[in-house]
């Protein structure tokens, strides 16, 4: 239902006076389902323009082993329409950034600008590895395009109320300067080894369930489909506990609020199933890019 990318929901925090710079500024509490943010709107325009631009040089069919050194013109135009398109997608989210009310919302507007900005710089002297930077970019892209039409539909809504809220962060990173904000990791993470394997070992234990068209609504599974879904209850349950567990272990306060953020709109999604819509496939589809971005960070760090 939800591919490998290639959901107790609290009151909307106020800002504080102290940093009224931020409107996240007071949110200081645990990561919980975001039922609303007045930011979404303007993303999901930067987002269009940045998906504009990437499909206009077909940059899914990008090669990225081939140096910049030994770019074609047309391969050249491609990555510099996208890295351009990244440094001005990043310079419009510097806004958003003091706009949400949202901590993790925040910082994956602050990791958004940091990731995109380095793609673009990277991209005169483009090799292989500088590709995963632009894998990240695109990871919270879906992130912040999953949060946001969950939103939209009202599947967050729906589901946040219901959900037990979970223990706050062990420590909470000030806002960043969005001139330069930092990148989620510069070394690797202790948890990334483990990190990775639990997902690597999610997506093969899913195969089935992912195989299964979102767009069907419970009403009409068929028994082989209720069964295959009821199946992979416990799996998913069991992942949520993991990957909270495991974001808990870092040291980096946005690992711990992107990890707990992911395993609280996969709970959600599970709590969706008895009455599960199209819409409710948001807070999966949002559950899995958040968690890509702390294994794709990883994956940069190394």
């Amino acid at each position: 239902m939800v591919m490998r990318p290639s959901g107790g929901g609290g009151p909307t925090p106020t800002p504080t006076n102290g940093n009224s710079d931020f409107a996240s500024a007071n949110d200081t509490g645990p990561v919980a389902i975001i039922t609303e943010d007045p930011t979404c709107a303007a993303w999901n325009k930067v987002n269009t323009a940045l998906f504009d631009a990437e499909q206009q040089v077909k940059w899914t069919e990008r090669d990225p082993s081939i140096p910049a050194t030994e770019w074609t013109p047309q391969q050249r135009n491609a990555f510099e329409t996208v890295g351009n398109a990244m440094a001005k997608a990043a310079d419009q989210s510097a806004g958003l950034v003091k706009t949400t009310p949202h901590r993790v919302m925040r910082e994956l507007y602050e990791q958004f600008i940091a990731y995109a900005r380095t793609f673009a710089q990277r991209v005169p002297d483009f090799t292989e590895p500088d590709n995963e930077f632009a894998r990240v970019v695109d990871g919270i892209a879906g992130a912040f395009v999953n949060v946001c039409a969950a939103i939209s539909y009202g599947s967050s809504a729906a589901q946040a109320p219901l959900l037990s809220p979970v223990a706050p962060p062990s420590k909470i990173a000030a806002p960043e300067s969005v001139d330069d904000p930092q990148r989620l990791l510069t070394k690797e993470d202790p948890i990334c080894a483990d990190w990775t394997a639990r997902l690597d070992r999610y997506f093969d234990d899913t195969a089935a369930w992912q195989a299964i068209s979102g767009d069907i609504p419970a009403a009409q599974w068929t028994p082989e489909q209720r069964a295959t879904i009821d199946a992979v209850i416990p799996v998913m349950s069991t992942f949520a506990d993991d990957i909270e567990k495991l974001a808990r272990r870092s040291e980096i306060p946005a690992v711990q609020d992107f990890g707990v953020l992911a395993a609280e709109y996969e709970r959600a999604y599970l709590q969706a199933l008895p009455t599960y819509t199209s819409a409710d496939g948001f807070l999966a589809a949002a559950a899995t890019y958040v968690a890509k971005v702390i294994e794709q960070g990883c994956k940069v760090a190394e």
